[in-house]
């Protein structure tokens, strides 16, 4: 049996309505309750990509063979300007990595305590501050599967007209 790998990066885009961490962070900066993001950035893909990335990986990647599906490498403080930007709202602040860790204790600490999910987590930020220092590429994947990205303004339009559409259903 042939079994390609498909590693993504940071999956944004419209339908996240589970919601995942990045769902989250993109309705606490509709609903501006994030006052700040860690000064630290992550390889962002839109998961429409990833997800073809998938299809064009079963139908032609090489058994055992990893395809990196990660995007590009974007500052989180860009990355909530160019969500805000699409909402419409007013971008959360960039914060040292120690005010971040500090603000998700609290969220967690508040998220225990209503019983809810919290925005962001310590462990998340950490997650966060480890894909900071590292930097991949996707070169295989566009090479030997022909893997194309859009751009992340498209991805957070999109998950933005979808947000407005569907927050609602979003829990």
């Amino acid at each position: 049996m042939r079994v390609p790998i498909v590693l993504p990066g940071w999956m944004w885009g419209p339908g996240d309505a589970g919601p995942t961490s990045a769902g989250r962070l993109f309705a606490s900066v509709a609903e501006g309750r994030l006052g700040g993001v860690p000064r630290a950035g992550n390889h962002v893909v839109d998961a429409r990509d990833v997800a073809d990335a998938c299809v064009r990986a079963a139908a032609k990647g090489e058994h055992a063979r990893r395809y990196i599906v990660a995007g590009e490498w974007v500052p989180l403080p860009e990355v909530c300007r160019i969500a805000a930007r699409a909402l419409g709202v007013a971008p959360p602040r960039a914060v040292p990595a120690r005010l971040a860790l500090l603000m998700a204790a609290l969220l967690e600490t508040g998220g225990r305590l209503r019983g809810s999910t919290p925005t962001a987590t310590r462990e998340g930020v950490r997650a966060l501050l480890e894909g900071d220092r590292r930097r991949v590429t996707s070169a295989r994947a566009e090479r030997e599967l022909g893997v194309e990205f859009r751009p992340l303004e498209r991805t957070l339009r999109d998950q933005a007209d979808w947000y407005r559409a569907h927050r609602d259903a979003v829990p």
